[in-house]
């Protein structure tokens, strides 16, 4: 029994997936099957991934990023902006912070839980000094480090940066100051804790996709048993090793 897709990609430009160890192949089909263990490159190219479980996932220019699982990927470069379906609780992983649509965590104290039948939409970047910023559009997205701890919620509207240090897996008894800033601003991990603004409001999307992207929505897969084939031997994080998968 072959392994199935997790999901079609239609790309733009210049898109590569990884063949094999620093290996690069360029996507020439329109509709490109995504299976699990594939990592995706963009160069001056951009790519629409349309999931099994009704979640998109529209990966920026210059980005990297690592289907490890069926609902797990990891954005190791760049920038992607997403709509999480209500179906399904997809994490997202950039640098040492999760992104998911939904809590049903706990952190030390109490969370109220958010509806069940919430879609989340929003986008996650990786800046050049490492730092993730979480721009919430839909629904909320709740920002958990490596430890599983929730460091915040991210309502509509609001745009948070995270210095890389705060998600990082820390000592037992010991908890990293935390500042969360807003986009534009320089973070410093030893200030004081900050509070979360809300960012200037954006032109809209539809679900957190830029709305020519959806015009491509639907198109069938093609050639998915030849892909699979080269895609057994792909597997990795970028142009070097993949960094540890989200707990």
């Amino acid at each position: 029994r072959g392994i199935l897709p997790v999901g079609e990609m239609i790309s733009r430009g210049t898109v590569k997936f990884l063949l094999g160890e620093n290996v690069w192949k360029d996507v020439e089909a329109s509709s490109f099957p995504i299976f699990p263990g594939m990592t995706v490159k963009t160069e001056k190219g951009t790519a629409l991934v349309s999931l099994t479980d009704q979640s998109h996932i529209e990966i920026g220019p210059d980005s990297v990023l690592f289907f490890e699982e069926k609902d797990q990927m990891r954005l190791s470069k760049g920038r992607l902006d997403f709509r999480i379906s209500s179906a399904k609780s997809l994490k997202l992983c950039a640098g040492n912070f999760i992104v998911e649509g939904k809590s049903a965590l706990q952190a030390g104290r109490s969370l109220t839980a958010l509806s069940k039948s919430e879609e989340a939409a929003g986008s996650l970047s990786i800046r050049p000094n490492s730092a993730v910023t979480i721009q919430g559009i839909q629904g909320h997205l709740v920002v958990l480090n490596q430890e599983r701890t929730v460091l915040a919620v991210v309502a509509p509207q609001e745009s948070l940066t995270f210095p890389a240090a705060i998600g990082a897996r820390i000592e037992k008894g010991k908890t990293p100051p935390v500042k969360m800033t807003q986009v534009g601003e320089e973070e410093d991990p030893l200030a004081p804790q900050g509070k979360k603004e809300a960012a200037p409001e954006k032109p809209k999307k539809t679900g957190g996709l830029s709305g020519g992207t959806w015009l491509a929505i639907g198109v069938g897969v093609v050639g998915i048993g030849g892909i699979a084939a080269m895609a057994g031997g792909g597997g990795g994080g970028g142009d070097s090793s993949p960094p540890p998968v989200c707990p």
